[in-house]
């Protein structure tokens, strides 16, 4: 079996050494944030780079105007909720140091986060890939939307966009 390349170049091995009974599997780390501070250069590269440095595989990253995607694989010793924690600081710290104008950028204060299985990761860094093009016809907002119910992930508007 052929195997898969992210766009980025990244290729992902399903029998590496690396990928043992127990490994996180690659899977989708969505973060929003409330200013158009993601269309800053480097923005997109800047958290791939915080995941690496936390020992995951950053496959592919790519984001719009609000929203960043990552996919990436969770590094054995790390909990998801830490490593947001991490990107965001990171990338928020790296981000007000380009530019006075975006002193204000702040991330929201949640994110969401989706296990993919291997076979499924070629599609994931296409869809990553894509962003700029399916947004032209899906919004954030619509977008999460339709992964939570594709999850069946149960959900309060009043609490999502916060």
């Amino acid at each position: 079996m052929a195997n898969p390349v992210c766009k980025s170049g990244h290729g992902f091995d399903p029998a590496s050494p690396r990928r043992r009974i127990g490994s996180r599997q690659p899977g989708l780390t969505s973060l929003a944030c409330t200013s158009d501070a993601a269309r800053s250069p480097g923005i997109s590269n800047k958290p791939g780079t915080v995941a690496r440095n936390s020992e995951c595989e950053a496959y592919r990253v790519g984001g719009v105007t609000d929203h960043v995607h990552l996919a990436l694989r969770l590094s054995r010793t790390l909990t998801i909720a830490k490593l947001v924690e991490t990107l965001k600081t990171a990338s928020s710290k790296w981000l007000k140091s380009q530019s006075a104008s975006l002193g204000a950028f702040a991330w929201q204060r949640g994110y969401g986060c989706f296990s993919v299985g291997p076979a499924d990761l070629p599609a994931l860094c296409e869809y990553i890939a894509e962003q700029e093009r399916h947004h032209q016809r899906r919004t954030f907002q619509e977008e999460l939307r339709m992964f939570l119910d594709k999850y069946g992930v149960e959900y309060d508007e009043a609490y999502v966009w916060v």
